[in-house]
């Protein structure tokens, strides 16, 4: 039973944060916090990041780097590794095209 809801936790983390993924690419950053804070709580690490992408160029609520540090921090912690920055240039891409 343990495991069935690790698994129904892990796909509904995923499904939050592909759904603040595509809110990202059409520009509604302040939508996609709700997305990524919900796949937070639930530890997608990945999630994690891209909200300290978003809190750092102030996109949805304004710029704290110090929240994006701390974001960016705990992603790392929870297994994210920003290889090279290439996952974080990757958002601002599409961050920029809005």
């Amino acid at each position: 039973v343990k495991r069935l809801l690790e698994n129904k936790k892990r796909a509904l983390a995923k499904k939050f944060y592909s759904t603040a993924m595509r809110l990202i690419y059409l520009g509604k950053f302040s939508e996609a916090h709700g997305y990524l804070n919900a796949a937070q709580r639930l530890g997608h690490s990945k999630a994690v990041y891209t909200l300290g992408c978003l809190y750092e160029f102030g996109k949805g609520r304004g710029t704290d780097r110090d929240k994006a540090y701390l974001l960016y921090k705990e992603a790392d912690e929870g297994g994210f590794s920003d290889n090279r920055s290439a996952y974080k240039l990757t958002v601002l891409k599409m961050i920029k095209k809005s």
